[in-house]
C-alpha cells in the first residue's frame, strides 16, 4: 500500500503533494554527514542477511518499453502463489503520463506478453499515482488518478485484472470531484474492496473520502468522509488503508491543525458499518516541535494485528529524517521504535511496513548512507530481529540512487516470499528513473 511521489521529499511538510518531475531532471539529495566510528561500524556490519533469509531472485529492471523517460511510483501486489503484479506511472514518448504494469511468475520471470503493458493512457490527459491490491478471488484491483500529480483537475478511477493480466472490469470512476487524488485500495476475503483518496473542496480544505465495492466492482457504500475531527484550514496528509479478510478496516494519514505540526492519526471501522460512522480518528504518536510526521503506511493481518510506519523530519538546520513504527496486538499499541536503533546523522525516510499472518513484521525504507539506497528488516512477533538490516539495492557507486520502496508478500507455514520494488536513477545526468525489484525468501 503506500504511497508517494518522489524519492527525495520536499522540506514542505505537506509531503511534496504538488511536486511534478515528469519533464525535469530528478534530483536526489545527498548530504555529507559525519558519523561516529561506532555508529558507522554498526551500520556496515548489519548490511547482510542473517542465516534466516536468502535472495530468491536478484534485482531485475521491470520497465522495458522506455530507457530514456521517467518510470516511477511503483506499487506491487502478490497473489497466494507468489505471482507478482507491479504498476507504475510512465512518461511516454508523446510526453503524456500513462499507467503501466508488469506481471511476473513466482520465480520472477515475466508472464509472456505481460512484462510491460498499458493500463491507462490517453492523448489528452495523464494518469498517475497507481496503487494495486490482490483479491483472494484471484483478481488484482488497480486504482489511480487522472491528471499530472499536483497539477490541475484530477479524478480517481479503478479497474480489475485477472491473474493472467486480462482486464475484466474497465476503467470505472470512483470520485466525481474535480480534485480527487492519491488513491489507495484494500480488499477482503469476499473480494470486496475499499478505495480511499484525498479530496480538496472549493475553500481549499483537504479531506479524505472512501467508497467500498463488491467483487464485481459495483458500489456498496460511499463516498464517505473519514476525517471527522477537522476544522477549516486543517490539512490531511496522504492516506493509506488496509482491510483484513473479515472486512475490518484501518486507515492512516497525517493531520495538521492551523498551528500544529503534522501527526499520524488512524481510524478503524468495518466495511459493513453504516456510513462507517463508528469511531473518530485517533492520534497514534504525538510529535514535538520541530518534528513533523510524514507519509504513514499501514498493514494488518487477520488476528487484528497492525503495523504503522512513518518518518519524522527535523526542520532545524540538521534536517534529519528518522523512520519510526508501532505494532498493535492484543488490543494495545506497543512502544514506538526505529528499525535501525539509535543511529544519528543519516536521513531515513519513506518506510513501508508489513505484518505476517503469525504476527512477524518487516519494514523497508530508503536512506542516504553513502548514497541513496533501500533497506529492509524482519522481526519475530515478540520483537526479536529475524534478520539484520538488509541492503536491498547496490547504489554505493555513482550514479545509482534508489528510493521509494514498495513491498508485497506470499506466506506459507514456514517461509515468507517477499518482493521489494523501488525506483532507480541509472544515468549520471539524472534525467530518468527506472523500476526494479528483488525477491527474498525468509524462513520464519
Amino acid at each position: 500500500m503506500i504511497e508517494t511521489v518522489e524519492c527525495t521529499p520536499s522540506r514542505n511538510w505537506e509531503d511534496a503533494v504538488i511536486k511534478n518531475r515528469f519533464n525535469d531532471s530528478v534530483k536526489f539529495r545527498r548530504r555529507a554527514v559525519t558519523f561516529s566510528f561506532l555508529a558507522t561500524a554498526f551500520l556496515i556490519s548489519t548490511l547482510a542477511f542473517a542465516i534466516s533469509g536468502s535472495i530468491f531472485r536478484d534485482s531485475l529492471k521491470l520497465n522495458v518499453s522506455y530507457d530514456d523517460y521517467n518510470q516511477d511510483h511503483a506499487t506491487v501486489a502478490m497473489d497466494e502463489s507468489g505471482r507478482q503484479f507491479v504498476t507504475w506511472h510512465s512518461l511516454e514518448a508523446d510526453q503524456r503520463v500513462a499507467i503501466r504494469a508488469g506481471q511476473f511468475f513466482r520465480n520472477g520471470r515475466p508472464v509472456p506478453g505481460k512484462s510491460d503493458f498499458i493500463i491507462a493512457k490517453e492523448s489528452d490527459t495523464d494518469f498517475s499515482a497507481p496503487d494495486i491490491e490482490f483479491s483472494t478471488l484471484g483478481n488484482f484491483i488497480i486504482t489511480y488518478q487522472s491528471g499530472v500529480l499536483g497539477h490541475g483537475a484530477a479524478s480517481v478511477y479503478f479497474c480489475i485484472y485477472d491473474s493472467n493480466g486480462n482486464e475484466i472490469r474497465p476503467r470505472t470512476l470512483v470520485s466525481s470531484s474535480s480534485d480527487a487524488r492519491f488513491p489507495d485500495v484494500a480488499t477482503n476475503a469476499d473480494g470486496e474492496f475499499i478505495i480511499i483518496w484525498t479530496q480538496t473542496d472549493a475553500s481549499g480544505n483537504r479531506d479524505h473520502y472512501a467508497s467500498s465495492y463488491d467483487h464485481l466492482g459495483d458500489l456498496l457504500s460511499g463516498p464517505n468522509k473519514l476525517n471527522n475531527l477537522t476544522n477549516d484550514g486543517d490539512v490531511q496528509g496522504l492516506p493509506d488503508i488496509d482491510m483484513d479478510s473479515d472486512g475490518e478496516v484501518v486507515a492512516v494519514w497525517t493531520h495538521a491543525g492551523v498551528s500544529e505540526p503534522p501527526k499520524v492519526v488512524y481510524r478503524r471501522f468495518h466495511i459493513d458499518d453504516p456510513d462507517w460512522a463508528v469511531d473518530d480518528e485517533i492520534t497514534l504518536h504525538q510529535p514535538t516541535a520541530p518534528f513533523r510526521q510524514r507519509r504513514p503506511t499501514v498493514d494488518m493481518n487477520d488476528s487484528d494485528e497492525i503495523i504503522v510506519a512513518w518518518y519524522e523530519s527535523d526542520d532545524t538546520e540538521l534536517e534529519e529524517d528518522t523512520v519510526y513504527a508501532k505494532v498493535y496486538r492484543g488490543s494495545a499499541w506497543g512502544d514506538t521504535f526505529s528499525p535501525y536503533g539509535n543511529l544519528q546523522g543519516i536521513n531515513f525516510r519513506r518506510p513501508v511496513g508489513k505484518i505476517t499472518d503469525d504476527g512477524h513484521y518487516l519494514i523497508s525504507w530508503q536512506g542516504d548512507y553513502q548514497n541513496e539506497n533501500v533497506y529492509v528488516r524482519f522481526w519475530r512477533a515478540d520483537g526479536t530481529p529475524l534478520t539484520s538490516i538488509v541492503l536491498v539495492t547496490n547504489g554505493d557507486d555513482e550514479p545509482l540512487k534508489q528510493g521509494r520502496p514498495a513491498m508485497a508478500m506470499a506466506e506459507s507455514a514456514s517461509t515468507v516470499l517477499l518482493v521489494v520494488t523501488w525506483e532507480q536513477k541509472n544515468d549520471a545526468a539524472g534525467t530518468h528513473l527506472d523500476i526494479y525489484d528483488k525477491i527474498y525468501q525468509i524462513n520464519k
